[in-house]
């Protein structure tokens, strides 16, 4: 099915109206990440299918190419996301977020805690601090001692979400991005196939404040939405606005009551995307 863009996919005919950009970046946007043609599988019969490499070409081999493949799902949660308290408790530890990436990534204000991981400040991916199989590659994650961490204690209502609410059969990293005014993330990609993984939730989301894909435009965003990315596409985020925004990033494995959650998601945007 061709997939129906709206004018909240559309690259903003100003880049940079409250703070500088470097021009490498405001390049990529104007060039690579214009939204381009493309179709997605419309025939998954199950909601586990809508999350893996079956959502992309056949379901048997797949299909990697950027060509084809669905590269967000906005979810339909049965459940209200209290945003607005998460966003105070998260803003309130505003002096203590820890630089992400930054230091050989080149990103700009770009800075993460976390609620569920190694430690509230080992933010990146396991394998960094050393959790790594004999060949050298990543261990699994559930050979790392993820836990709880020290934060939960000061920002109860986050906490409680995603023990009690947004549950998960088990968590990898439960993150808290932070991103300042002015603040951009450099374009990159996470992995190095397709399909829809971590779940990106909004506790906040200034106006002018971007999130673009190559080739997919932007990403829509409203204070508690989540969306399901293909972070397999080389994507950026612009914050041209002067208000910190804070996401969230959750890795793990979706438990009972998921799939119906992702094949509700993915029969409502058949619905919209009917040209």
């Amino acid at each position: 099915m061709l997939y129906k863009y709206t004018d909240d996919h559309a690259i903003p005919d100003v880049i940079g109206a409250k703070h500088d950009l470097p021009q490498d970046i405001v390049n990529w946007i104007k060039i690579e990440a214009q939204p381009k043609p493309f179709e997605f599988r419309d025939d998954l019969k199950a909601g586990w299918d809508v999350c893996n490499e079956s959502m992309f070409g056949q379901p048997d081999i797949g299909n990697t190419s950027p060509s084809s493949g669905l590269n967000y799902l906005e979810l339909g949660l049965p459940y209200k996301v209290p945003y607005e308290k998460m966003y105070e408790e998260a803003h309130s530890f505003k002096e203590h977020y820890v630089p992400h990436r930054s230091m050989y990534e080149g990103h700009g204000g770009w800075k993460s805690l976390c609620i569920h991981g190694l430690s509230a400040v080992q933010t990146q991916y396991h394998d960094r601090y050393g959790f790594k199989k004999d060949d050298g590659s990543p261990d699994e994650d559930g050979n790392v001692p993820y836990i709880w961490t020290d934060i939960c204690k000061w920002m109860p209502t986050i906490a409680k979400f995603f023990q009690e609410t947004f549950t998960y059969e088990t968590f990898a990293r439960v993150r808290i991005m932070q991103l300042e005014p002015g603040g951009y993330i450099y374009p990159h990609t996470d992995w190095d196939l397709h399909k829809l993984g971590p779940v990106n939730l909004a506790l906040n989301n200034p106006d002018g404040c971007k999130f673009f894909m190559k080739g997919r435009g932007v990403v829509p965003f409203k204070p508690g939405q989540a969306n399901k990315l293909d972070i397999g596409f080389e994507h950026i985020v612009f914050n041209d606005s002067d208000e910190y925004r804070y996401h969230m990033i959750m890795h793990g494995a979706p438990g009972k009551g998921w799939g119906s959650i992702f094949y509700g998601s993915y029969q409502k945007l058949l619905r919209q995307c009917i040209i």
